[in-house]
Parts: C-alpha cells; structure tokens; sequence
C-alpha cells in the first residue's frame, strides 16, 4: 500500500449516521486515520483543528454529502475549502 495513503487524514462528512460510520469503517480497515462530522460547519472546524496541529493540507481528504437539510452542506463546505485550504483535496 502507498504509504501516503496511510499517513492521511479523512474526514467524512453526511447527516446520516449510517453512511458516516460505513464509509469511516471501510477507510479506518485501509489504515486511514478518519473523523466524521453531521453537516459543512463541523467538518470544516475537524479540518481547522487538523491543520492547527501542523498537519499537511495534501494529506487531508474530505468525502461530503453536497446536500445537508439542517446545517451547512458539502457545496457551501467545498467553496470555503477551496478558498481557505486549497491543497485539501475533496
């Protein structure tokens, strides 16, 4: 496996727990480290704290679902990424 794979970070990001904790599952069995958040705002703070700690932005991954009813979805999400943390791929 490539080791770059092993050393990223993954935040998921659904306001369905179910496919959260499938999706976190799957990628925690690969050697992912993964965090999962309920809608935008959550996964963008877990990112925030992430790179706080020195953290390299190209090796964080962000898996979101673009449409959240109660809280910030994955476009709005995506935009502020694109703009604040470019080398964060999504």
């Amino acid at each position: 496996m490539n080791t770059n794979i092993r050393s990223g970070h993954v935040i998921v990001m659904d306001d369905e727990p179910v496919i959260c904790s499938l999706v976190s599952k799957a990628l925690s069995r690969i050697g992912l480290e993964v965090e999962e958040a309920n809608d935008g705002s959550a996964a963008l703070e877990l990112l925030h704290n992430k790179l706080s700690t020195g953290f390299e932005e190209s090796k964080c991954v962000m898996i979101l679902d673009l449409i959240v009813p109660a809280g910030m979805g994955g476009k709005e999400a995506l935009l502020s990424i694109r703009e604040n943390t470019p080398g964060v791929r999504v």
